[in-house]
């Protein structure tokens, strides 16, 4: 069989080529060898490839994940042991659903009890109150357990109270628990350089103290620390304000004084750090940089704060 011979030309370029110590074009097209690697080498390319394409996950996500842990291990404390707290905290619903606001801080007229409502108006309202009146809690009481939130004599309290209504409470402090969430998200997230702790994040929600006084003794400390923590988180980030941004960081002092006026309002505890915030404010707010105290931000936080305080109390004195 005859073969298809180069031309005359084709060849005299390729000897010229060859001869130059360049190779010809043909040459050129065949394809490289293949290199053999070694299969440990294989293996961690693709290992790194696949971490530096992967983006990690996001603070928002990695702080669902540990919520849904937390809520977890809190519904697993249902059953745990109750202190007489439970049954203050049960009084207080029922008489904010079954008295007027009028009898609030009378009720051991229409039942006998040593459980009387002796918190600020505020946490009769914002906690007790609509803990008891929302819709959930209506269905609940009028389907399911007609006694949980009833007006009842301290000697019938325990023969009246069945697992539901404790599950139900109990689940009223887990609501709460996101005023806590948020704030140890803000808290968090105040790291300008470090960006999201997640290390101080899964330490607050799973404070030890936090899960034993509110979830197994019963109380709602997760809220009104809440509201505490983000008050200070406002004071925190208005020290990392621009000295040029004076907008912004007067608005967060005066957020940081309205959350603490409302923590006064639900827990009188709290007035111990009452000196210790007007120091601060009037030091890093009203004087700051200024040779005089300015009469406008003094009055500014006045307002404010008297604002707060009040409202609750209107609520009793318009009645």
């Amino acid at each position: 069989m005859a073969t298809r011979q180069e031309p005359t030309e084709n060849r005299i370029a390729t000897l010229l080529l060859l001869s130059r110590g360049r190779e010809p074009s043909w040459s050129r097209l065949r394809p490289p060898r293949a290199v053999k690697e070694d299969p440990k080498v294989v293996v961690k390319k693709r290992r790194s490839e696949a971490s530096s394409s992967s983006q990690p996950p996001s603070p928002r996500r990695i702080a669902a994940y540990l919520w849904i842990v937390a809520t977890c291990l809190k519904i697993l404390l249902f059953p745990s042991y109750r202190s007489t707290d439970f049954l203050v905290h049960r009084h207080w619903k029922a008489v904010t659903r079954n008295l007027p606001r009028t009898e609030w801080y009378h009720d051991d007229r229409h039942v006998d009890t040593v459980h009387t409502l002796d918190y600020p108006p505020g946490f009769a309202l914002f906690v007790e109150y609509v803990f008891a009146n929302n819709p959930i809690a209506n269905i609940f009481c009028n389907y399911y357990d007609t006694d949980c939130l009833a007006l009842w004599d301290d000697p019938d309290v325990e023969a009246n109270i069945r697992p539901q209504c404790v599950a139900f409470l109990r689940s009223t402090v887990i609501v709460s628990d996101a005023v806590w969430f948020l704030a140890a998200y803000v808290a968090a997230s105040l790291g300008i350089k470090r960006g999201f702790n997640l290390r101080l994040f899964a330490l607050l929600i799973f404070h030890p103290a936090l899960l034993w006084l509110d979830h197994v003794h019963f109380q709602y400390n997760g809220l009104v620390n809440g509201i505490l923590l983000l008050s200070l988180c406002c004071l925190a980030k208005a020290n990392n304000v621009p000295p040029g941004s004076s907008s912004s960081s007067s608005g967060l002092h005066v957020i940081a004084t309205a959350l603490f006026a409302l923590l006064l309002t639900l827990k009188h505890l709290y007035m111990t750090c009452g000196l210790w915030y007007i120091v601060y404010l009037v030091r890093r707010y009203v004087v700051d940089n200024n040779k005089y105290p300015s009469l406008s931000r003094l009055l500014g936080l006045a307002v404010v704060f008297g604002t707060v305080i009040v409202t609750p109390f209107s609520f009793f004195v318009s009645i």
